[in-house]
C-alpha cells in the first residue's frame, strides 16, 4: 500500500531540492574561469582606478589615478601621490595580461558592486573598473576595509611601467581663488608667472568661480613647481592683493 506524503514532508523536500540546486549553481559560478580577453584598441579603457569625494578642497583633481588602455598605454599618478604630476608609460601585452591575472587572483571579480560605511560623512570613494570582452566589472568602496579591493588597488598602482615620461594632456585647468593671506611668503617666481594667463583673466576666473583653460605643457610645468612647495596652490600678486592658483588636469564637477 502506497503511503501519502503529508504537507509538511512535501514542503521539506521542496526546500531541500532548492537548496541542492542553489549549491550546485553557486559551485559552478565559483569554478567558472573569468575570461581576461579585452579590446586591444588604443581608445578602449581596460583598467581604471579613480578616487572621488571628500572635503570640497580646491586642489582636488578629477583625473583618475590609473588608466590602462587596450594598446598597453598607461597614465598614472606615481605612488598615488596627488602632489606629483601624472606620468605616461606602456605595458606589453604579456604585462597587461599579468596585471589582469593579478587582479583576478585577488578575488576582485567575486566582489559586490558597492561597499559603503554610511556612518561617515565627507569620505572618499574608490572605484576600480575592468572592461573585458565578456563584460564590465566595477566595484565602488566608500570608507570600508575590503581586503580583495585593497589588494587589487595595490597591484594596479604598484605595477612597473616601461618608457615612463611626463603625461602632457592637450589642455589643463587652473582654479583661481582670491585670498587675503598667502599660504606661503614665497610668491610664484617670474618664470612660473609667465606660464599663467593675464592677471585680468585670473581675476575674472576667480569672480566666476570657474576653471580657466591653459595648455597642457604649461600645466605640467606649473604642477612640477607646485609639487616642490610646502603648501598647495601658487600665490600670485595682483593689484587688489593676491590670488591663489590651483593647477588641475580635470576640474571636479560639484
Amino acid at each position: 500500500m502506497k503511503s501519502r506524503l503529508g504537507k509538511a514532508e512535501i514542503i521539506a523536500m521542496a526546500v531541500l531540492t532548492l537548496a541542492l540546486v542553489a549549491t550546485v549553481v553557486a559551485g559552478g559560478c565559483e569554478k567558472k574561469e573569468v575570461s581576461l580577453a579585452y579590446d586591444s584598441s588604443p581608445e578602449d579603457l581596460v583598467v581604471e582606478l579613480r578616487t572621488s569625494g571628500g572635503l570640497p578642497t580646491p586642489w582636488v583633481d578629477g583625473i583618475s589615478e590609473f588608466k590602462m588602455y587596450g594598446d598597453g598605454r598607461v597614465i598614472e599618478r606615481p605612488g598615488g601621490d596627488e602632489r606629483k604630476p601624472m606620468v605616461e608609460g606602456r605595458l606589453t601585452p604579456g604585462e597587461a595580461r599579468a596585471l589582469l591575472e593579478n587582479i583576478r587572483d585577488t578575488g576582485f571579480f567575486r566582489l559586490k558592486g558597492e561597499y559603503a560605511n554610511r556612518k561617515i560623512m565627507d569620505g572618499v570613494t574608490q572605484r576600480i573598473t575592468v572592461n573585458l570582452k565578456e563584460g564590465k566589472k566595477e566595484v565602488r568602496v566608500y570608507m570600508k576595509d575590503v581586503k580583495e579591493f585593497a589588494t587589487a588597488a595595490g597591484f594596479i598602482m604598484g605595477y612597473p611601467l616601461r618608457d615612463s615620461s611626463d603625461y602632457v594632456p592637450d589642455k589643463g585647468y587652473l582654479l583661481v581663488q582670491k585670498s587675503q593671506e598667502a599660504p606661503t611668503d614665497q610668491p610664484a617666481p617670474t618664470e612660473v608667472i609667465a606660464l599663467l594667463p593675464p592677471t585680468a583673466d585670473l581675476l575674472q576666473a576667480a569672480d566666476n568661480r570657474k576653471p580657466i583653460e591653459i595648455s597642457g605643457e604649461s600645466l605640467v610645468s606649473i604642477m612640477k613647481y607646485e609639487s616642490t612647495q610646502k603648501y598647495r596652490g601658487l600665490v600670485v600678486k595682483v593689484d587688489s592683493g593676491q590670488v591663489t592658483v590651483f593647477p588641475l588636469y580635470e576640474p571636479v564637477v560639484r
